[in-house]
């Protein structure tokens, strides 16, 4: 809690048995405290400094270009608050909710290891959170989503929480009840403001407390088998893809992709750990292709559940030239891979054909008898991407000379 609270840092309890002492460091302004901070990370300590919380948060409250939010502000039908002044009198005034979000991804020390999805305004509601299954060691994690959302009559829940997901329905210029304008702000403030922050949250996260690649894949696992995300997704995921990136002398990364980078995306199977530049020593031509590859199999937080697909031209390009094909069977295996599970149904296209073609050629005139003997059944699966009409079966005991 100490995250989303304006202005406690210090929390201490002094019984006998139990001494602990809580503190709450910052590199910015209080997130929920401070208008003009729109991001923050930060940790909370435990007693003698140990690390109890580490935390990354992003904060923003909607421009409101449309004036969706203003005019529901505006109607007859927007809540007022009831209390008695200093008289006694009942009172009332308009309900002070703005359209503003925050997301709050947090990952626990040692102690921790389970992890959980909480909706909040301000601090997390009771109900509408979410168990976040999976294997994530001994460091748990939690997302927070706040919003200045109306609550339900009991406070435990926000109105009309299961309705979140659809497409506000027009109010209209006559009179409506009150609970459609609850409804129709919150599913506002969810879609627009408060959602499309969690994967910019999730890399600011990612990066300043520097979670290790099992960490990101079980994370980013646990919150693609949500009910929570496959609910959500269209909205998490209008602006943002976040996935594993495969980079040229950088390795594998966990990043995020936007703009027009998110139509690049082509999927490559994993490489060896032992060897990242297997991509790119495999098919020279890959830095060429304008691509932006990424791990096939990875779990991906995307809008779409298909795969990237690559183009005809893209894969042309891609299989015209081929390293170590016929004499290296750790890059054969890794174009079968390729084909079998990243290329598509364009590889069967007639150019694409013609250019791998001319790569294996390449490759059996580069290698001799004894390169080959060695490879046989995976130059057996290898040719098997040929179309059948593009085959032909010789005697293994052929004549070097006739076979070149």
């Amino acid at each position: 809690m100490l995250p989303l609270l304006r202005h406690l840092e210090h929390v201490e309890h002094k019984g006998k048995a139990n001494r602990f002492v809580l503190r709450f460091t910052s590199d910015t302004p209080r997130l929920m405290g401070d208008p003009s901070c729109q991001q923050d990370n930060g940790q909370v300590l435990w007693t003698d400094g140990e690390l109890r919380l580490a935390f990354s948060g992003r904060r923003i409250e909607s421009p409101d270009t449309d004036n969706r939010f203003a005019d529901m502000r505006a109607r007859e039908e927007w809540p007022r608050t009831w209390y008695r002044n200093e008289l006694g009198q009942e009172c009332g005034e308009e309900d002070k909710a703005s359209a503003e979000g925050a997301v709050l991804f947090c990952t626990g020390g040692r102690r921790e290891a389970s992890s959980h999805l909480d909706w909040a305004v301000f601090l997390p509601v009771e109900d509408g959170g979410e168990d976040l299954g999976g294997n994530h060691g001994e460091r748990g994690h939690s997302l927070i989503l706040h919003g200045q959302f109306f609550l339900d009559a009991g406070r435990k829940k926000i109105h009309d929480h299961e309705y979140l997901h659809e497409k506000p329905e027009p109010l209209g210029d006559g009179p409506i009840d009150e609970g459609r304008l609850r409804r129709a702000w919150n599913q506002r403030l969810a879609q627009d403001v408060v959602l499309p922050l969690v994967l910019p949250t999730l890399e600011d996260h990612v990066r300043r407390h520097r979670l290790s690649d099992s960490e990101c894949r079980e994370l980013t696992r646990a919150v693609l088998k949500s009910k929570w995300f496959r609910t959500f997704r269209k909205y998490i995921c209008q602006e943002h893809v976040w996935l594993r990136t495969l980079e040229q002398n950088a390795g594998e990364y966990w990043r995020l992709i936007y703009g027009a980078s998110r139509s690049r995306l082509r999927p490559l199977p994993k490489p060896p750990g032992s060897d990242p530049e297997r991509p790119w020593k495999v098919f020279p031509e890959l830095a060429g292709c304008g691509v932006v590859p990424y791990e096939e199999g990875a779990p991906c937080l995307d809008v779409s559940e298909g795969p990237d697909k690559w183009s005809g031209p893209e894969l042309e390009r891609l299989l015209s030239r081929l390293c170590g094909m016929f004499m290296d069977a750790s890059s054969m295996d890794y174009v079968i891979a390729f084909l079998d599970t990243c290329a598509g149904s364009e590889r069967n296209s007639e150019s694409v054909q013609r250019g791998f073609l001319g790569a294996l050629r390449d490759g059996l005139r580069a290698t001799g008898r004894e390169e080959r003997h060695r490879v046989t059944a995976k130059a057996s699966r290898l040719i098997g991407f040929l179309r059948p009409e593009r085959r032909h079966e010789l005697a293994a005991e052929l004549p070097e000379s006739i076979l070149k």
